[in-house]
């Protein structure tokens, strides 16, 4: 806690970063779900016309 409140740039800077990389991994996980979904289409799609 003492080292954040004399650096609070750096604190700043650490809590982008963080923030970055729960975006980054939020994006994966929608892109996982999404590709999920279409196989999930797909197959019953396939399904459909047999």
């Amino acid at each position: 806690m003492n080292w954040q409140l004399k650096n609070p740039d750096e604190l700043t800077t650490q809590e982008i970063s963080d923030y970055k990389k729960s975006i980054q991994r939020q994006q994966n996980l929608l892109e996982k779900i999404k590709r999920r979904i279409d196989e999930e289409i797909d197959f019953s799609l396939h399904d459909t016309f047999e």
